[in-house]
């Protein structure tokens, strides 16, 4: 067994048995996916990290927590950089502090985090595997932002993006190359049949909203103060693209599509004051118009058949 899958596993269970419910050895092999004799190694190495695992009257497993234990809940740098080459862990002399350290902490978040994050970097590296083999593989259960629909994706996989939660695919289906994002994935299958489609692969650009295209458009905008930080702070790769002018802020970059950019916009209603982009200023009126249109809002007859007109509160600055 790999060392992420097991830092996984024991993350889980320390969920698991921190949570007010209770699980017998048999359920918790069933939730775990392991049989009851690995479940049990489980429990082992757990308390030989020094956690206190009991059961009650009824054979239900449960974790204490040791309030005498003297332990530094803040991770040290040198835990902290282990913590990021998770393939190294086993054996590591630092698994038994970090372990009691996760437990100890005075919320599960972090841990529940962690074992995401667990996760995502297993989807990672069967997507690299897959790549330098160049074998097709079946994204299982994967949540489409587009259609709304759930489903399993056969794709050829063409590389992982520098976020680490994002890939660039061939879609097989759809005979097209698009991007999806790992946090949408029920799992991934690596596949023994090799790419049949490298021919028709195309290597796609994403601007700084996540949008892709064969073409960019620039665009500018004004922003207030508010508008300005949060794009830096959402967006950092912008900030190359962020302008001051006296006491005016202005985004004057490239956009590959309306949805990223009109997301952040139509999320900070009155705060960008200024569009010189006309296809982006209708992109925005449909937006609303939709959204306020009397059948999105059958239970709202206060809102009636208003409609909002964007480009009377944004002005044109150019074409």
């Amino acid at each position: 067994m790999t060392a992420q899958p097991k830092l996984f596993r024991l993350l889980k269970i320390i969920s698991l048995l921190s949570s007010k419910q209770r699980y017998t050895i048999q359920k918790l092999a069933v939730m775990m996916e392991l049989s009851e004799r690995s479940m049990y190694r489980y429990l082992e190495l757990l308390e030989e990290s020094g956690f206190v695992i009991d059961k009650d009257f009824y054979g239900n497993y449960f974790m204490h927590q040791n309030l005498e234990a003297k332990i530094n809940p803040v991770f040290t740098a040198d835990e902290l950089a282990f913590m990021r080459q998770l393939a190294s862990l086993n054996k590591h002399p630092l698994m038994d502090s970090m372990l009691q350290k996760l437990y100890v902490s005075s919320e599960l978040p972090p841990v529940k985090e962690l074992i995401v994050k667990a996760r995502l970097s297993q989807l990672v590296e069967k997507l690299k595997v897959s790549i330098a083999e160049k074998k097709q593989v079946v994204i299982k259960h994967y949540h489409s932002a587009e259609s709304g629909r759930i489903g399993d994706r056969l794709i050829e996989p063409l590389s992982v993006e520098n976020d680490f939660f994002t890939i660039l695919a061939f879609d097989v289906n759809a005979r097209q190359t698009k991007f999806f994002k790992l946090e949408r994935m029920g799992d991934v299958i690596v596949l023994d049949q090799a790419w049949k489609f490298e021919e028709e692969h195309e290597n796609l650009d994403r601007d700084f909203f996540g949008m892709s295209g064969t073409a960019s458009v620039w665009i500018k905008l004004e922003l207030s103060l508010r508008a300005y930080n949060l794009m830096r702070e959402e967006f950092p790769a912008t900030i190359d693209y962020l302008i001051k002018e006296d006491e005016s802020y202005f985004f004057y970059g490239p956009i590959r599509g309306y949805e990223g950019i009109g997301r952040f916009i139509l999320g900070l209603p009155g705060e960008v004051r200024h569009i010189n982009n006309k296809g982006l200023i209708d992109y925005l009126n449909n937006k609303m118009e939709a959204f306020l249109h009397p059948r999105a809002f059958q239970n709202f007859a206060a809102l009636g058949k208003q409609k909002v007109d964007l480009a009377n509160q944004m002005e044109v600055v150019g074409k």
